[in-house]
């Protein structure tokens, strides 16, 4: 079995070398020549996996992605040349729990906030928000948790609300994959008509999910209007071009898509795309 990966997976190499010939590439250096004779490629988020890509792709069987989202990846594609896909869900659900915990608690310091007197709107109750739901609650926060595909299917949290009311809470967190062409699309939630609205009532915006989750543009409308809003990004339109730079110098804390790359969680990633193939 012939398997490329993207070097930057930790463990892979141990890992997978039990089931066949690993050859390592960087993850933005990966071409349709380099899938030749592949029968196995494993990504991260870096490596859009769609038909150009896998033009010359004759033998490849299985592709796994060592993160949670997968949207760099065309399951449709894959679906139609009958190759096996998986993604690491979860993998980064600690790590973005504690980016998020970072962010509220110098919030709290910066600002003189106490959790008790809040109320957070978390927007995805998945493994994510999940983590960060932990934690607010550990904190006192008065939660409105919005995950509607969840509360059809889980009685795991109490405090389901619609998304217009947990877009009504003091602090709103984002932890939802990004989709359109659905019954719960989340392209653009945070969209232009919500953030103009004069009633848009949070402080204080968190997006540590999908850049294309909020309107960057109108986001910066906001804020350079309205200083009394605070926000912390970790994701951006249009990354790794992000397409509106100037939000960088107005958000209280600014990071590159970094809230779940702690070495922990691309090890679980690893591990959990060589579990499912060992088994396949």
């Amino acid at each position: 079995m012939k398997i490329l990966a993207d070097e930057n997976m930790p463990l892979v190499v141990k890992l997978f070398s039990q089931l066949g010939d690993v050859t390592l590439k960087h993850g933005r250096h990966i071409t349709a020549d380099d899938l030749v004779d592949v029968d196995v490629l494993l990504v991260r988020s870096i490596t859009k996996v769609n038909e150009n890509l896998l033009s010359k792709a004759n033998k490849l069987t299985f592709v796994g992605t060592a993160t949670a989202g997968f949207d760099h990846v065309d399951v449709d594609y894959l679906n139609s040349r009958n190759i096996d896909f998986t993604n690491a869900k979860g993998c980064n659900a600690i790590s973005v729990g504690e980016y998020v915990l970072s962010g509220l608690l110098l919030w709290c310091q910066k600002y003189n906030l106490n959790p008790k007197d809040l109320t957070l709107g978390v927007i995805g109750a998945g493994c994510t928000g999940s983590e960060v739901i932990k934690r607010a609650q550990a904190l006192g926060f008065s939660l409105k948790i919005c995950d509607p595909i969840k509360q059809q299917s889980s009685s795991e949290f109490k405090d389901y609300v619609s998304f217009s009311e947990a877009i009504d809470a003091d602090i709103v967190t984002f932890h939802v994959p990004l989709t359109k062409d659905c019954e719960y699309p989340t392209y653009h939630m945070l969209s232009k008509e919500i953030l103009a609205s004069a009633n848009f009532k949070p402080k204080f915006i968190i997006n540590a999910s999908r850049g294309e989750v909020v309107d960057d543009e109108a986001l910066l409308v906001k804020l350079q209007q309205n200083k009394d809003i605070h926000v912390i990004k970790d994701v951006w339109e249009g990354e790794p071009n992000i397409n509106v730079r100037p939000l960088i110098d107005l958000v209280d804390i600014a990071t590159p898509h970094i809230a779940g790359y702690a070495y922990e969680g691309k090890c679980r990633g690893t591990y959990m795309l060589y579990e499912y193939l060992a088994k396949n």
